[in-house]
């Protein structure tokens, strides 16, 4: 028996009137659903992801714990381990795993190649350190090694026959408990704010091996009294000297200021103040 109530239902006018209809409000529809399923997969997919990235770091954990190999690592005293990166045909230390390390010894080779390089802000946020020993293999120490980080750093030792070229800017900056420091004679260049706010520098030694000393290289150096500059410094940045206590500058072998040091490179005070200055003993040749 014919249904006519269903035979003779009259059809939506906005309905497709089969499921491969073309008409515009069809395909609008179509358009939506498909829009609608890419959301519905991106919204599952972000949910996922933070589990994903959990699960990553969960096995890279158990990785680097397991082998202790991950960036190349070497036990201090104390539990800290030292991060290494290739850098030529050597390594550079990066950091140190752990933020409760003490004496740090950085040995002169790591997986049979020379460690050649401490890298900028390798150190910087780990404070307990309390004294480094440097290997003769390392040529450069990077900028802001510490930073304000190393107030418990109270001995920086380089080994004998070093190889250290340059001190990076900042890199000592705000060690505070640092009392004296004897610089390689192989240092060729001290960066800018290199020992800057070392408050208990009482004692530095600058080898006749370096030729330029940063801007404000020793600002705010409240314990040292006395410097003395080789005849070998052929550049000072300005106010290399400021903020501090120094009551005599000695320099050998020049009467005056070579050319290519700043104006104001022994100005008691950074730019603006300019008006008092260190006084220099010149052409000293004393011990």
């Amino acid at each position: 028996m014919k249904n006519h109530f269903l035979e003779n239902k009259p059809q939506r006018a906005d309905a497709p009137t089969n499921f491969f209809d073309d008409s515009p409000k069809a395909q609008q529809i179509k358009v939506a659903e498909k829009k609608l399923r890419i959301a519905n997969e991106a919204h599952k997919a972000k949910e996922a992801l933070p589990r994903i990235i959990v699960s990553l770091l969960l096995i890279f954990s158990l990785f680097v714990s397991v082998t202790g190999i991950a960036l190349g690592s070497v036990a201090v005293s104390g539990m800290g381990e030292l991060e290494y990166r290739r850098n030529g045909n050597g390594y550079e230390v990066v950091g140190i795993r752990f933020n409760d390390s003490r004496d740090v010894v950085i040995p002169a080779t790591h997986r049979g190649k020379p460690v050649v390089a401490i890298a900028d802000r390798a150190f910087l946020s780990y404070n307990e350190i309390t004294s480094m020993t440097i290997p003769k293999s390392v040529t450069s120490i990077g900028g802001f090694l510490f930073f304000n980080y190393g107030y418990h750093l109270t001995s920086v030792i380089f080994e004998e026959g070093s190889k250290l070229t340059s001190i990076g800017y900042g890199a000592f900056y705000g060690c505070t408990s640092l009392t004296s420091i004897t610089i390689p004679n192989s240092v060729t260049s001290i960066g800018l704010f290199a020992f800057a706010n070392c408050t208990s520098l009482i004692s530095i030694t600058i080898p006749n091996s370096v030729t330029t000393i940063g801007s404000s290289a020793f600002n705010g150096c409240t314990s040292l009294t006395s410097i003395t500059i080789p005849f070998s410094v052929t550049s000072i940045g300005e106010s290399a000297f400021s903020n501090g206590r120094l009551t005599t500058i000695r320099v050998r072998g020049y009467s005056s200021a070579p050319s290519g040091w700043h104006s104001d490179w022994n100005s008691t005070q950074l730019e603006g103040y300019r008006n008092t200055y260190h006084p220099v003993i010149w052409n000293y040749y004393g011990v």
